[in-house]
C-alpha cells in the first residue's frame, strides 16, 4: 500500500488510477508513467514520475514476478481494479 500512496503524492493521481498500471506503462529512463482510463481503456496521455519516486518503483518492480502484467494484484495475481469492479458489482453500486 505505501507504494501506492507514494505514487499518488508524487503524480497526483488518484489511487484507483495507479492500480490498473501495467509494467509495459512505465518509462523508467524517462520517468513518466502512462495512464488510462479506467473504462475504456484507452491512453490519457503520460505523467511524469519524480526520480526519487521512479527508483522506488524500479525496486519494487524488480521484485515482481517476470510474468506479472499489473503492478499491483492480490495474491492470485487478479488486478485490484478487477476485484474493485467486482465487489462493486456485487453490492449494486
Amino acid at each position: 500500500m505505501w507504494m501506492r500512496i507514494l505514487l499518488s503524492l508524487g503524480t497526483g493521481l488518484r489511487l484507483r488510477d495507479i492500480e490498473i498500471w501495467r509494467v509495459s506503462d512505465i518509462d523508467f529512463e524517462n520517468s513518466y508513467v502512462t495512464t488510462r482510463s479506467k473504462k475504456t481503456r484507452k491512453s490519457m496521455g503520460s505523467r511524469h514520475v519524480p526520480v526519487p519516486i521512479m527508483a522506488e518503483l524500479k525496486k519494487y518492480v524488480s521484485g515482481l514476478d517476470a510474468k506479472q502484467e499489473n503492478i499491483f494484484t492480490d495474491l492470485l495475481g487478479k488486478s485490484l481494479f478487477y476485484l474493485y469492479s467486482c465487489a462493486l458489482n456485487s453490492m449494486a453500486i
